[in-house]
């Protein structure tokens, strides 16, 4: 029987083979493929302690903090396996770190409810999901407070914003392209505002902007990466 068993594990192991989410190491039999290896685990820790994460809002945020910097490892190569890859998985290797830095941030008290910032229908037809709605969602279950997708959307396509080295192009980008979908629908309520990556913070003062013309009391920026 053990015999057996060894050589099925064997087998299993061969035909699906377990790896890091990050680095893609291999990583065991039978290990589970939405983790990282320790090697990554100390990265993704470190890059997260050391990273200023918390800065002023300006404009429609009130504020405006973050996990970890853009550039990072394992980081940013996990964010653009969900974002490009459609391995919207793998953002589960990052939910327990992600759980443990809000911890420090007290957003219970601050906050109404968790909105992230949403897709033009034609992209989220192409990804199939909206990986700030998956951080949100996570995000807004820690929290104990509730996720409201419906309160804006994203009025028309634009470019991606990493395709735009300037800073003055990735605002003209976004530009107005966001709208509330019922005014007055937010009326009084703080909101913390969730996407993937702010780099300018273009694209979350903009959906700040139409939360704000429905009706929203104040909006906190809060991205993966920064």
């Amino acid at each position: 029987m053990g015999k057996w068993s060894s050589s099925f594990r064997v087998a299993l192991d061969f035909f699906f083979p377990s790896f890091c989410a990050g680095c893609e190491v291999y990583l065991g039999f039978r290990a589970d493929p939405r983790r990282l290896c320790p090697s990554c685990e100390v990265k993704l820790e470190a890059a997260r302690q050391e990273h200023v994460s918390r800065r002023s809002g300006g404009g429609s945020l009130d504020a405006f903090f973050s996990f970890g910097p853009y550039g990072s490892e394992p980081l940013t190569t996990l964010i653009h396996k969900i974002k490009y890859q459609q391995k919207d998985w793998i953002f589960e290797a990052l939910e327990p770190a992600l759980r443990r830095h809000l911890c420090g941030f007290n957003l219970e008290s601050m906050v109404d409810a968790v909105a992230p910032v949403p897709l033009h229908s034609w992209r989220l037809r192409e990804r199939g999901f909206n990986q700030a709605e998956i951080i949100g969602q996570a995000v807004a279950e820690h929290i104990g407070k509730p996720l409201e997708k419906g309160l804006m959307r994203r009025s028309r396509r634009t470019k991606p914003q990493m395709s735009l080295t300037d800073k003055s192009l990735r605002r003209a980008n976004v530009r107005g392209a966001f709208e509330a979908l019922q005014p007055g629908s937010a009326q009084g309520k703080s909101f913390l505002l969730v996407d993937d990556v702010s780099t300018t913070g273009a694209t979350l003062h903009e959906a700040a902007a139409a939360l704000r013309q429905a009706g929203a009391r104040k909006v906190i920026g809060f991205a993966l990466a920064a």
